[in-house]
């Protein structure tokens, strides 16, 4: 087949893998970039600790949802409206959500701690099916008239301010 030059199709040159800089690797590059850069990461030993210290917490009474906000969706909720102090989150969740949190928090300058296989640990204690991060409300001085439940809320405070004092000093 001689045909002239004319009609050949054009042949592009194929770029070496060292100037491409699309794919799985180099996303995976940023993002563990991204993490060296803005979390705050504790050890395995300190996760225990935190594990120990939410496992009394529920164990005196503390209530899901009222003293320890979890799950994304309510932890961005917390974060907007200007009540979170404290933000743990998994590191073994989603990258992406990972992100949208950690920024949320710096643009409301919360603390955010980041622990490693925290929605595996954490998730057996509080009986749910997933765990992706959990926060620690602002202290509110509220007053209660029950004298039991006073009681039980000032241990479920003692150990919430036990917690909260942990996390800051990481």
């Amino acid at each position: 087949m001689n045909t002239p030059k004319a009609n050949r199709l054009p042949t592009f040159k194929k770029l070496t893998a060292q100037t491409v800089s699309t794919g799985k690797k180099a996303i995976a590059e940023t993002n563990s970039h991204w993490k060296r850069k803005n979390l705050n990461t504790i050890s395995l030993d300190e996760k225990e600790l935190l594990v120990k210290k939410i496992s009394s917490l529920i164990n005196v009474g503390a209530k899901v949802g009222r003293d320890l906000i979890v799950g994304f969706n309510s932890v961005m909720k917390l974060i907007e409206s200007g009540q979170a102090e404290i933000v743990c989150i998994a590191l073994d969740g989603n990258a992406l959500m990972l992100k949208h949190l950690v920024e949320a928090a710096k643009t409301k300058s919360v603390v955010t701690v980041s622990v490693p296989k925290l929605s595996q640990s954490i998730r057996s204690e509080l009986k749910l099916k997933s765990a992706l991060c959990f926060a620690i409300k602002r202290e509110n001085s509220e007053a209660l008239e029950d004298e039991e439940e006073e009681r039980s809320e000032t241990e479920v405070a003692a150990l919430l301010d036990d917690l909260r004092e942990f996390l800051l000093a990481l």
